[in-house]
């Protein structure tokens, strides 16, 4: 890859997280992690499989899918750093004040 240049790749298990390593990817994008209509997941991936990851995965990961602040806050306790989020923001009727409380749930 060019300088500059970065290739994320989406997973939903431990398997494609590690083939995406394995295939040189830069990230990962990990989820759904609750059930979101964004793109139409109607179930999440689960407690221990986001533990999983975000104790396995050897490079920065992304959890999305359903991201509000509480769900984030638990995420964090779960030991995720890294955050994407959508439709919390852009279905917000503040989407100012939701982006900040969002990030404040991901700083601490």
């Amino acid at each position: 890859l060019q300088t500059g240049q970065w290739l994320g790749v989406s997973t939903h298990d431990l398997d494609q997280v590690a083939a995406a390593e394995a295939a040189g990817a830069d990230h990962l994008g990990f989820g759904p992690c609750f059930p979101t209509e964004t793109k139409g997941y109607g179930e999440g991936q689960g407690e221990q499989r986001i533990a999983e990851v975000a104790g396995q995965a050897n490079l920065p990961v992304f959890f999305l899918g359903g991201l509000t602040g509480e769900r984030i806050l638990r995420l964090r306790e779960l030991g995720a750093q890294r955050f994407a989020v959508s439709s919390a923001i852009l279905g917000a009727e503040q989407p100012e004040r939701a982006a900040a409380q969002l990030l404040a749930a991901a700083t601490g």
